[in-house]
């Protein structure tokens, strides 16, 4: 009998603290202007004729620990910042009174609130390597948590994405010589973060031949003749340069780049050259050149 009499008590006293603090949850309580280490909390407004003496509790728990954060604010508080928080991290919030005599816990609500902190972008890109038809970009990882990251892809005409585990990506089949967009964001399973970007070119292909008008080869000049790439790709001209044989033997005539309906070039005022020149041309696309075609040595020039 007694122990039923202090339960009954126990409730009663229970009933009281809530209805005299008047605390409008869960309905009213709200997360906003979440970044990845600060989230703020609008609390609802309580009224109650013993309102000064109590505490209120915010509990926030990372979903990943067992602990709970405790913080004590004043129940005429309707805005608090919660601060130093894991980037791509996952919060429950849960509101308590707390008895300022008695240093007591009156009462938990029992309908916690969820939010997920904003992961961190990815490190930096710390290599980039592109050939004719793929593109392999390498990043730093995220500093915080994250699940996996988002890799998109993109130009004028196309566009793709795909969501890994790993700081590596090589896109493949690709079209030569074109312009790419890349993004990188860290994903958290319910956030993602600011993109990284980069902007890659592939490889355009080089010209499909390279000759030299032997009837043009005279003391101090010489005619080069190309055509043009035997397959697709984006390009802006070609670049055509000399270089001696051996190299080093004297100094290397400057790369002169011209339009891609130009398929010839003559070459004037060059040093006469014991061992001649070795003939060059590239495709170029933006600022991303092909791998050199080039004919064997010219004869030599005297």
């Amino acid at each position: 009998m007694i122990k039923t009499v202090l339960i009954f008590i126990f409730l009663l006293n229970v009933i009281k603290a809530k209805s005299e603090t008047n605390w409008n949850l869960p309905e009213n309580l709200t997360v906003f202007n979440i970044t990845n280490v600060t989230a703020e909390v609008k609390l609802p407004q309580s009224t109650g004729i013993n309102i000064n003496n109590i505490f209120i509790i915010l509990k926030i728990q990372n979903t990943n620990d067992v602990a709970f954060n405790e913080h004590i604010i004043e129940p005429t508080v309707t805005d608090y910042t919660f601060k130093n928080l894991i980037p791509g991290g996952n919060y429950k919030i849960e509101i308590c009174v707390r008895d300022k005599k008695k240093n007591k816990t009156l009462f938990c609500h029992d309908s916690p609130r969820y939010f997920a902190t904003v992961p961190n972008p990815p490190g930096n890109f710390n290599s980039i390597t592109t050939t004719e038809k793929t593109i392999t970009i390498n990043w730093l990882p995220s500093f915080g948590l994250s699940q996996c990251y988002r890799v998109e892809i993109e130009n004028s005409d196309e566009k793709f994405s795909k969501k890994i585990d790993k700081t590596t990506m090589t896109f493949v089949n690709l079209f030569p010589g074109r312009a790419y967009n890349i993004s990188v964001k860290s994903d958290s399973g319910y956030r993602v973060s600011t993109p990284i970007k980069v902007e890659c070119r592939t490889r355009p292909l080089p010209p499909a031949s390279v000759i030299v008008n032997q009837s043009s080869i005279a003391p101090t000049s010489l005619r080069v003749v190309w055509s043009a790439p035997s397959e697709q790709t984006d390009f802006d001209g070609y670049k055509v340069w000399l270089h001696h044989q051996p190299p080093g033997t004297l100094v290397d005539v400057d790369p002169v780049v011209v339009s891609k309906d130009v398929h010839s070039w003559e070459f004037k005022n060059l040093v006469p050259s014991e061992f001649g020149y070795q003939v060059n041309v590239e495709t170029v696309s933006g600022n991303v050149s092909s791998h050199p075609a080039h004919c064997s040595s010219v004869p030599s020039i005297k």
